[in-house]
Parts: structure tokens; sequence; C-alpha cells
């Protein structure tokens, strides 16, 4: 199988009043949503043309550019992403 396969597999339409928490990997944020039957995607927003440091820099002084929603978020998937409290 592929990797598109597997990762089609784990993705799903999200619907109303399912779960959604907020990850965080250094200043990287992204969420994961969670489906009623145990699933969850993890999304995460990037410049275009990926994680590229200079261009991610640019996104956080407001030079925004052209953005990619990358599903599932391979930063978040790291051992140390955590999710974000309600109170940060």
């Amino acid at each position: 199988m592929s990797t598109y396969e597997e990762i089609k597999k784990t993705m799903f339409t999200c619907k109303k009043k399912q779960i959604v928490k907020f990850k965080k990997n250094g200043v990287h944020v992204g969420c994961e949503i969670f489906s009623t039957d145990g699933k969850s995607m993890l999304i995460g927003f990037y410049p275009k043309g990926g994680a590229k440091i200079w261009e991610t820099f640019k996104t956080m002084c407001g030079d925004s550019e052209d953005a990619e929603l990358w599903i599932p978020d391979p930063l978040l998937q790291q051992p140390d992403a955590e999710y974000i409290s309600h109170t940060e």
C-alpha cells in the first residue's frame, strides 16, 4: 500500500461536535481533529514549499505568502509535540 493510500485511510470529513485539540512543536502550531469513531487527523499550515525556516520566519513577521495544508503534519507527529492547554 502506498503512503498516499495509508494517509487517505486516516482522513475523514469533519462534522459538528467533533473534538479539536491544538498541538505545538516549538513555535509551530497545528490541530488534531478527532472523529466519533476514534480516528484523528493532524493538520498543519506551512508556507508554500514546506517547512523552510526563512519562509516560516517571514510568515511569523506578517509577510505572509501562499500556504499549504499538510495532513498529517510531520512536526506534530514528533514525540516532543504537545497539546496546548486552554490556559496557554
